[in-house]
């Protein structure tokens, strides 16, 4: 047996693309829209502002802090005058499609990770990680918001 002939010859692989491994690690627009509807805008701000910094686009990156917390403190300020009966789901289902939109449009679509060897998406464990702080910096926010609104008369939380 000569050359190639040989079953105990190593396989011969193309090793010049990278591994999984080695790329860049991405949030999925499902990931990111399904963080965001679980644990709220703080959780849409960081996976907004991580995968712009994985795609090098720090113009949008550096936008997405100061938005993002604008958002979040106007959100929880609007929450109180909200209609009773008004279906909780309607609000984090909405911004949670909005920042899927966003992801899509100025980031990628999941299709766009499959197909490409530079992108793998982040594990989902760490996404639920994410969510459970990104739900206690949204209470640490939203406490002193709501106090202020209550000290201010506009809502009254406190008795």
């Amino acid at each position: 047996m000569v050359g190639n002939d040989n079953p105990y010859n190593t396989p011969e692989a193309d090793l010049s693309s990278p591994t999984r491994e080695d790329a860049i690690a991405v949030y999925s627009p499902n990931q990111v829209s399904i963080g965001t509807f679980l644990a709220g805008p703080l959780a849409a701000v960081y996976f907004l502002h991580s995968n712009y910094m994985a795609l090098q686009k720090q113009e949008l990156a550096a936008r997405t802090i100061p938005l993002g917390v604008l958002f979040t403190i106007v959100l929880i300020a609007l929450l109180p005058f909200v209609p009773e009966g008004f279906p909780n789901i309607v609000i984090p289902l909405a911004y949670g499609l909005a920042v899927k939109a966003i992801v899509d449009r100025t980031q990628f679509t999941t299709d766009d990770i499959e197909a490409n060897p530079n992108y793998r998406r982040i594990s989902t464990w760490k996404v639920a990680g994410i969510c459970v702080v990104a739900l206690i910096l949204f209470f640490i926010v939203m406490i002193p918001v709501l106090l202020i609104l209550d000290g201010l008369g506009v809502v009254k939380i406190l008795d």
